[in-house]
């Protein structure tokens, strides 16, 4: 019937737009032609996958979008963005609300009758901000659905309006992680109706998205949902992807908005009563940003619900799923050096850049990792060893571009290396089939010439993916080039056949006599045995032999695992 009215008010219009039949009601999007080629492309943007998470439903679970038919889903330009957890993250030229559970969805033009796998995408942010728009649709059109994949893209609550927590079963939070669990069921209800296969999705994340996806593999929530996953840069496994410190950061958010209740009720009944001015209000009175590792206040946590038991006991109990999981080789390289956004109480100024050294690193240690009121009187030798590590080679007259290289390091491994890397070696013990990438390639196109550290920082790679802030618009030399090439066509072959080798390179999986053996992309990729495997075995066998394994899970929630792999 939905056909039926389309396709007469197309006669009556001379309608080219392409349009979709669901069991939801009928979808208009538009067509996107290749500037590079003579493709065609199908593109829906904003198409409505749960209810509006707004006044009394803020902090629940999303509810599954209901039947708009016959009433024709207008899908032809990107919806409102989450609201991010600061004022000052909102940008002048996006519109932003609590009714922000979108994702979009770009098919080839003869997709009809066809089962294509599917690659839907993560945005990350930290938990803290951005949205599906600043990845657009073109590049992801011109990679990955020009060789037959239909790309998503979606969003999900961010900050407090994401993973705000009364501790209990009121709000248990994770209402992020839900919404992307009702966005996978979503898609397995109308992707045949766009030409896509609901059993071969590969679910990517870069970042807090890569530790959202991380979440998705080991939910018994959402870990039947998908085939295979992408992780870009991010873990669940990272202190500043899942924390408990988040209920009590919570209570004092609800204290700041004026919500000093002490009963779980009543704080969320006033809760929901507050504006988004005076949630903003409050988040800019008890600060979105920490000084440390975790360095943020909004996240996930262990809520007895979506994480019903540990980290390790899911890993072990979740269907093993292919995985590509990689990291950049300097991922906090940008963190150290450019204190914006999520990196503002850490990152160093470019003024005091040339004055950084042996004791401002020594500080960091002390004030931020070793901590004495976490760690008591295993503070000094915990201590000890993580300066000695991350100092060897380092000459007491040493320039401050050791230092920073040191501080980038530690920075890196706390937040993206050793996580992933654990999780690596976790999916190793449980048979994952697990390809494990590490990219070192720094583009000169892009570069910073004053930068004083050099390597590959987080999120560089995004520009040779996708629409990425502008980044994709700036020439691209010949290394650019091959190492787009290599880039695409691995992510596209493991979207496709669950394996990212490709006629100019051939990957190996990691296996039990090579636990870190990686791909080592750039122009001209090739296979290593390890990355960073001294600072792994620094962390997963000489510190919890000192802190104890219960302890160091304020740095790593997860060190309980680790320890207990070491002693077998």
């Amino acid at each position: 019937m939905f056909a039926l009215l389309f396709l007469s008010f197309c006669l009556l219009a001379s309608c080219e737009k392409p349009f979709i039949a669901t069991n939801f009601g009928p979808i208009v999007g538009f067509q996107h032609k290749s500037p590079s080629s003579d493709d065609v492309f199908n593109v829906f943007l904003g198409i409505r996958y749960a209810r509006p998470p707004d006044h009394i439903f803020r902090f629940q679970k999303p509810d599954p979008v209901e039947k708009w038919g016959p009433v024709q889903h207008d899908a032809t330009h990107f919806r409102a963005s989450c609201i991010p957890s600061l004022r000052s993250e909102l940008e002048d030229d996006v519109n932003y609300s609590e009714d922000c559970l979108f994702l979009n969805i770009v098919t080839p033009n003869n997709y009809k009758g066809r089962k294509l796998p599917v690659l839907m995408f993560v945005h990350g942010g930290g938990f803290q901000y951005g949205n599906a728009m600043e990845f657009g649709y073109e590049k992801a059109a011109e990679h990955f659905v020009s060789q037959d994949i239909i790309f998503v893209s979606v969003q999900y609550r961010l900050g407090p309006l994401g993973f705000f927590t009364t501790g209990d079963g009121e709000i248990p939070g994770n209402m992020g992680l839900w919404d992307l669990t009702t966005a996978l069921y979503f898609l397995h209800e109308v992707l045949p109706d766009f030409g896509g296969d609901p059993e071969k999705i590969t679910v990517a994340g870069q970042s807090a998205g890569s530790a959202a996806v991380s979440a998705l593999l080991y939910s018994p929530h959402s870990d039947h949902l998908f085939l295979q996953a992408i992780q870009m840069s991010g873990s669940i496994f990272a202190e500043n992807s899942i924390s408990e410190n988040v209920v009590e950061d919570s209570k004092a958010l609800a204290k700041a908005a004026g919500c000093s209740e002490t009963e779980s009720k009543a704080l969320r009944a006033c809760m929901e009563e507050r504006t988004i001015d005076e949630i903003l209000d409050a988040m800019e009175q008890i600060g979105e940003l920490l000084p440390g590792p975790r360095n943020k206040k909004f996240h996930p946590r262990m809520d007895n619900d979506y994480f019903p038991y540990d980290l390790e006991k899911m890993s072990r109990k979740a269907p093993k799923k292919r995985t590509m999981q990689g990291l950049l080789s300097l991922e906090s390289g940008n963190a150290v050096c450019y204190p914006t956004k999520l990196w503002k109480l850490l990152g160093v100024p470019k003024e005091s850049w040339g004055s950084y050294g042996r004791e401002n690193f020594e500080d960091f240690i002390r004030d931020q990792v070793a901590v004495e009121k976490d760690f008591g009187r295993k503070t000094s030798a915990f201590y000890q060893l993580v300066r000695d590590f991350y100092l060897r080679g380092v000459s007491t007259n040493a320039n401050s571009s050791a230092y920073l290289r040191a501080y980038a390091e530690l920075l890196g491994d706390l937040q993206y290396g050793i996580p992933s890397l654990h999780e690596i070696d976790l999916k190793r013990q449980h048979d994952w089939p697990t390809f494990f990438y590490v990219i070192d390639y720094e583009s000169e196109t892009t570069r910073d010439p004053a930068h004083p550290i050099r390597g590959a920082f987080h999120a560089s790679e995004l520009r040779f993916l996708f629409n990425f802030r502008g980044l994709e618009r700036i020439p691209f030399d010949e290394n650019d080039k091959l190492f787009e090439r290599h880039l695409v066509n691995a992510f596209a072959n493991f979207v496709k056949t669950g394996d990212p080798s490709t006629t100019e390179f051939v990957w190996t999986p990691i296996s039990n006599e090579q636990p870190f053996l990686n791909a080592l992309l750039n122009p001209h990729p090739k296979l290593e045995d390890s990355f960073r495997r001294d600072a792994y075995d620094l962390w997963q066998t000489e510190i919890p032999r000192v802190t104890g394994a219960e302890l160091l899970k304020k740095r790593l929630p997860a060190a309980r695992a680790t320890f207990q792999h070491t002693e077998l």
